[in-house]
């Protein structure tokens, strides 16, 4: 694969990591082929639509409660954008926040 220059973009790509049965290791395959896509400076998104928040709480941690708006909104508000709640994390790797967290988790 060729690195992405500036008149010379990278295909964009698609990919989910999905399963309905719950503890197969989803949040931590995402995060770290996340984090090792962002080492190789490609640009990442991440959407947590888990309500258990875990992916959120890995890249924005208390801070993710302190948001204003999250993914719930944007899918019932038909009047807000994902691009509003898109946030840049120290990575390069983004997120956009689940439906908030029913409390923090405890240290």
């Amino acid at each position: 694969m060729r690195e992405c220059g500036a008149h010379d973009p990278v295909p964009q790509r698609v990919v989910a990591m999905v399963n309905n049965k719950g503890g197969v290791g989803k949040t931590t395959c995402t995060l770290n082929i996340a984090a090792g896509l962002a080492r190789k400076n490609r640009k990442v998104l991440i959407v947590d639509a888990d309500p258990q928040a875990n992916a959120g709480l890995v890249l924005l941690g208390a801070k993710l409660f302190d948001l204003p708006h999250s993914l719930y909104d944007v899918l019932l508000e038909p009047d807000r954008h994902v691009g509003e709640i898109i946030i840049p994390t120290p990575s390069k790797a983004s997120t956009s926040p689940p439906r908030r967290p029913a409390s923090p988790m405890p240290s």
